[in-house]
């Protein structure tokens, strides 16, 4: 899973941007036309987060990135949805879900349908920390973190043998978005 991430208050430069050069021996007709006086945007830092169940990688070490920008929109979670296509888990197969791994047997049960074992899928997720899950027959709908970087979550699946036990829909509709500085 990205680094979750942390956005400090948008602040305000004051810019001297000019159109061109200036001449204080000519009063106000040598002062040019201002371009823009501001400009505004944050700083997103990554950090770390806490992990449970499966867990790959050491959530304590400090993200790789930094965005500029401004957050645009209200926040809100990024979604995914994981089907369960065949209830063939004979080779096993491994979702992965950020940072964490489940594996058919050991973190959920395969039961006697699709819907079961979309069941028994939707349980585990709810245990991993920052994730949710909704079932309905054989989808299920994962709610993950919100902002830019809950559209990222790496969302696969792996399997032992030639079964394709699962269709995956990517994470999307996480707000805000961090989009350009503001130009004043």
């Amino acid at each position: 899973m990205p680094k979750l991430l942390s956005g400090q208050k948008p602040y305000t430069y004051l810019v001297a941007n000019l159109a061109g050069g200036s001449d204080p021996s000519r009063n106000s007709g040598g002062n040019p036309v201002k371009l823009r006086e501001t400009y505004t945007r944050q700083h997103f830092s990554e950090i770390g987060r806490p992990g449970a169940l499966g867990q790959v990688g050491d959530p304590s070490t400090p993200g790789l990135q930094t965005r500029l920008g401004l957050a645009e929109g209200e926040s809100t979670f990024a979604t995914a949805v994981v089907t369960v296509s065949d209830n063939t888990f004979s080779a096993g197969a491994t979702l992965y879900l950020g940072e964490y791994e489940l594996v058919s047997g050991d973190h959920f049960a395969v039961g006697g349908s699709t819907a079961a074992t979309a069941a028994n899928l939707e349980a585990a997720i709810d245990l991993l920390d920052g994730f949710s899950a909704a079932v309905v027959g054989s989808d299920v709908t994962i709610t993950g973190p919100g902002g830019q970087t809950g559209n990222e979550i790496v969302l696969e699946a792996a399997y032992g043998g030639a079964v394709v036990n699962f269709t995956i829909t990517a994470f999307s509709g996480g707000l805000p978005e961090i989009v350009g500085p503001e130009l004043g």
